[in-house]
């Protein structure tokens, strides 16, 4: 897991990491279960570092 960040302005509930030490645009989407859970979803699977993810398309369910 790489370059783990929180996704800004309305996807805030949001962090995305790469799969891949060496970079790339493949971001995986994953929403954490609560507030110092180790336990994560994943969201979504973005193939333009994450600008292609809209939140309003999630259907998740916990």
């Amino acid at each position: 897991m790489y370059g783990f960040e929180r996704l800004k302005h309305d996807k805030n509930d949001y962090y995305s990491f790469n799969p891949k030490k060496t970079g790339g645009k493949i971001r995986l989407i994953v929403k954490p279960k609560e507030e110092n859970v180790v336990e994560i979803f994943l969201i979504d699977i973005s193939f333009d570092h994450y600008l292609d993810f809209d939140p309003k398309r999630v259907i998740y369910y916990e």
